[in-house]
Formats: structure tokens, sequence, C-alpha cells
């Protein structure tokens, strides 16, 4: 119904805008949340989900404004992922600049 896919759409909107989930997954949590029950699971995941998009517009990625040594959450999160340290990381970036 209308009523269903506006309140998923509202509840996938939320969770997005407090970082809970990606926006790039937006289209598979609105699938999660066609019904009551998928609405009512993705509510229970998101209230105990920890913020894993910063909203933060200082910790966004670097858009070429030549800083190599601030890392961003994405950049944190490569370096937790591949076993790296910060300082790796920012020495092959100053590297590649």
């Amino acid at each position: 119904s209308e009523i269903a896919t506006k309140e998923a759409e509202t509840l996938v909107d939320a969770a997005i805008a407090a970082g809970k989930v990606a926006p790039a997954n937006r289209d598979m949590y609105l699938a999660t949340c066609r019904s009551e029950e998928g609405r009512t699971q993705f509510a229970d995941f998101v209230k105990g989900a920890p913020v894993i998009v910063s909203q933060d517009p200082a910790k966004k990625k670097d858009h070429g404004n030549g800083d190599t040594t601030t890392l961003s959450d994405e950049d944190l999160a490569v370096c937790h992922a591949m076993g790296i340290s910060k300082e790796e990381f920012i020495s092959v970036r100053k590297q590649e600049s």
C-alpha cells in the first residue's frame, strides 16, 4: 500500500540521516521494509546500529584541497580493513599526491 511505502521511506531515510545505514543501500532496505515485520525488524536493527556514515562535513573525504595528513572516516575504515596504521596510509597518500 501507499501508506506502507511512505512508512518504509520515512524509516529508511531517517536511518540514513542518522548515519546508521549507507545511502547506497537505500533500495535494499526499502525492499526489506515492504512488510510490517520487515519494518519492525529494521527499526530494531537501527536502534542498536552504530553510526557508520559521518554527517560531519569536517570528516568528509578530502576533495582535492591538498590535505594529506587528515584522515576521513572512510580513510580510517580502509586502514582498519587493510590492517595498516594511519601513518602508513598518510605516507602512501603523500607519495601519490
